[in-house]
């Protein structure tokens, strides 16, 4: 997803970025909402050549976005039904004196819990690698005016 915003601060080596949303992005909902709700703010690496009042090109991974929300989300799901679905079997075959119902909740429940650790470590280590994080692909050194008339008819557009 590419998106152009104005820069509105830049300090510790972060720019951050204010923009109206696409329809992608009130999908998503992955940057934090400006003041008035019809912005979004997103907080990018900043280039050494960017300053407040720049406008910006901003390229979010989609790809990188969608692969961690089916680790954080799916994956665990998947596994609790895996643990559910062939616990309560295998405790009947075994002959345990457990319910195997109440078995296989269990045991969907511990793969549940241990997936969701290994995704937690996983997207962790992940989070450093740069293709996750959004980063700014143009400068235009232009008067922010252009920028606030092009939202605002986009906003209003949008209406």
């Amino acid at each position: 997803m590419i998106e152009k915003g104005l820069v509105t601060e830049v300090s510790d080596g972060e720019a951050v970025v204010s923009f109206v949303p696409s329809e992608n992005c009130l999908s998503c909902r992955g940057c934090a909402f400006g003041k008035d709700d019809k912005t979004m703010l997103m907080r990018v690496k900043a280039v050494k050549e960017v300053e407040p009042g720049d406008i910006v090109t901003v390229e979010v991974n989609s790809r990188a976005l969608l692969s961690s929300g089916f680790m954080v989300f799916i994956l665990p799901l998947i596994f609790f039904l895996i643990g559910a679905l062939s616990a309560a079997p295998l405790f009947r075959k075994m002959n345990l004196s457990m319910d195997s119902n109440a078995a296989g909740i269990l045991v969907g429940f511990v793969l549940m819990v241990v997936t969701f650790l290994i995704v937690f470590v996983f997207e962790r280590r992940r989070s450093h690698v740069s293709a996750l994080s959004p980063r700014i692909i143009g400068i235009e050194k232009e008067t922010p005016a252009g920028l606030h008339a092009e939202n605002e008819t986009k906003a209003n557009h949008d209406s």
